[in-house]
């Protein structure tokens, strides 16, 4: 049974490190060619043939079905102008799919009694109450989230350096970060969604308070480690120099994509890290990603089937859970959990199909809208390979 691409998911504005949402109702015909089925060894030609029409400089993929994985491939350079190909075990920057990581952390501690999902900004932060808005004073973790807190959408400029050279401990940047953000007016009122990544540097920011801790230790030993996610990391992958080791991200120059190194220019502040910094490679995404679908099973793992729930359950009147957006899709069987990512250089989606057991990985070296709409015809794709083999 063979299957076509017939539609394409919108463009919308990227966030400083993602995408919060996707308008699902609206679709439009870009092509119309054959992308057979999972598993009969064409899909670094899918792959070739997207990233031929998008225009994106390397674009690789991963389906998941029933918790093994199915077929991955990659296709492209590494740098626009460089010869290094890309492969499947290259490793990618995440951008916002750092969120789910994060809330699925907070998922373990509130498991191990650490914290909890109604421990409160104002009972974590009394030394801030000078300063904190009242308005923030309950919030709490559950709500920040769910991006429920009323923070403003994006975080401003903070006082902290804007240096991977910096003396001061991400900790105490992020502690100085949160203060100042707990000081501004709420951008909507509490209870109403409003993604922002503001609401994930003060969730991250709790963390580190309760545990004493800095967030990527806690990421490393709670989550990484457990899964055996050994490639995985912080910031932008790879090594300066001038070939590269890994993907680069691309920013549009002139009208043309332009490779950057892997430097702090290439990456948003360090202290953004529990809203969207971390980088991996498709197999130790794979991880993370197939514990949240045997989650959505009912099964247990990482944490309790019962925490897993609460992780994927919309906050009341929303259609985010805690790190996972959710909406219906016919095409994928029912409804889906997904989250895409992106620091402005690289684009990544992750695609959760829970009645139907699949879950897509996508991800590329250009974040502009040139690597959204390379992802989102890929993930188009790789859905109508996985129905034609599996349905």
């Amino acid at each position: 049974m063979k299957r076509k691409i017939l539609w394409l998911l919108p463009f919308f504005v990227l966030l400083l490190v993602g995408i919060g949402f996707v308008d699902w109702g609206s679709f439009g015909r870009l092509s119309d060619f054959d992308v057979g089925v999972a598993g009969d060894g064409e899909l670094d030609a899918v792959l070739q043939r997207i990233r031929d029409e998008e225009g994106v400089p390397a674009l690789a993929a991963l389906l998941i079905h029933r918790g093994k994985v199915v077929e991955s491939g990659a296709v492209g350079v590494r740098a626009i102008g460089l010869p290094e190909r890309v492969t499947v075990d290259d490793r990618w920057h995440l951008g916002s799919i750092t969120k789910p990581m994060t809330a699925t952390l907070a998922a373990v501690l509130v498991q191990e009694g650490v914290i909890g999902w109604e421990t409160t900004v104002g009972e974590v932060f009394p030394d801030l109450a000078e300063t904190t808005r009242p308005e923030y004073a309950e919030v709490r973790l559950d709500e920040l989230l769910a991006h429920t807190s009323g923070l403003a959408e994006k975080t401003p400029n903070p006082i902290v350096p804007n240096s991977s050279e910096s003396t001061t401990p991400l900790v105490a940047q992020r502690r100085q970060w949160t203060s100042e953000l707990l000081a501004l007016p709420p951008e909507t009122q509490r209870g109403k969604h409003l993604y922002s990544n503001a609401s994930y540097v003060v969730a991250g920011a709790m963390l580190e308070a309760v545990t004493g801790r800095p967030w990527e230790e806690l990421m490393q030993q709670h989550l990484f480690t457990p899964l055996g996610m050994t490639a995985t990391g912080f910031g932008p992958p790879g090594t300066v120099g001038e070939s590269p080791d890994e993907p680069r991200g691309h920013r549009r120059v002139d009208g043309n994509l332009r490779p950057l190194q892997p430097d702090q220019k290439a990456d948003n502040h360090p202290a953004v890290g529990p809203a969207g910094n971390v980088h991996t490679t498709l197999s130790d995404l794979a991880k993370f990603t197939a514990a949240h679908l045997a989650g959505l099973r009912g099964e247990g793992g990482l944490v309790a089937a019962e925490t897993f729930k609460e992780l994927h359950t919309p906050a009341t009147g929303t259609k985010y859970a805690l790190g996972w957006n959710i909406r219906t899709h016919s095409h994928s069987g029912g409804h889906v959990l997904y989250h895409h990512g992106t620091n402005r250089f690289w684009y990544a989606t992750v695609w959760l199909a829970p009645e139907r057991d699949f879950a897509i990985l996508i991800v590329t070296n250009a974040g502009d809208a040139v690597g959204q709409k390379g992802a989102d015809v890929a993930i188009q794709a790789v859905t109508d390979r996985c129905n034609a083999a599996f349905e």
